[in-house]
């Protein structure tokens, strides 16, 4: 299991690498062993996940009472499986388009780095989780901190695959690209298992 001595390496050697510092590369571990530990970061990322599949159960069901009818537990659970997927699939798929985007070289370390960023980039999005989630936060409040969630992740996973690889700026914007798009996927498929 991670440490958190290891998460705040981690979250430290990303922002180094957010500021611009290529020092942050040397705060992970680009080992074999160092690329399969970094998707244990999944662990810590559980709760976020969990905090945000509940937002968004709350919400539907506000939006759609009809959703109701769907057993929170099973909801959380068919969510889960989706972030899960996500997380190993996504990996999957760039390797299938790692040497396409000319990324080959540099995958490894591409996906432990991006592993590793997941967790200072889940941060925003889940404080506006939890402040709807919670009432601290209107649907409006909490959609527009969750809109700055996503540009400040997304400008981290840039930032962090550019130092990373040291890709142009348009294949670290077609990776992104590749991310969100299969995350959505996955989130479509998953709301038609529950709704």
């Amino acid at each position: 299991m991670i440490t958190l001595a290891e998460i705040r390496d981690g979250v430290t050697a990303t922002w180094l690498l957010v500021k611009g510092n290529p020092e942050g590369l040397r705060g992970f571990d680009f080992s074999e062993a160092g690329f399969w530990r970094s998707f244990q970061v999944i662990v810590p990322l559980l709760p976020a996940f969990a905090i945000g599949i509940a937002a968004e159960h709350r919400y539907l069901v506000a939006a759609e009472p009809d959703l109701a009818t769907v057993p929170f537990l099973v909801f959380l659970a068919v969510k889960l499986a989706g972030e899960v997927v996500n997380w190993f699939g996504a990996p999957l798929l760039l390797a299938a388009l790692a040497g396409p985007l000319g990324i080959a070289a540099r995958f490894a370390p591409l996906i432990t780095a991006t592993n590793w960023a997941s967790l200072p980039a889940a941060i925003l999005p889940t404080i506006a989780a939890l402040g709807y989630g919670i009432g601290l936060l209107s649907d409006q409040g909490a959609g527009l901190v969750g809109l700055i969630g996503l540009a400040a992740s997304l400008a981290i996973f840039y930032r962090v695959s550019r130092m990373t690889t040291g890709c142009s700026a348009q294949i670290a914007v077609v990776m992104l690209l590749i991310g969100l798009i299969f995350a959505k996927l996955i989130g479509v498929v998953t709301s038609h298992l529950v709704g």
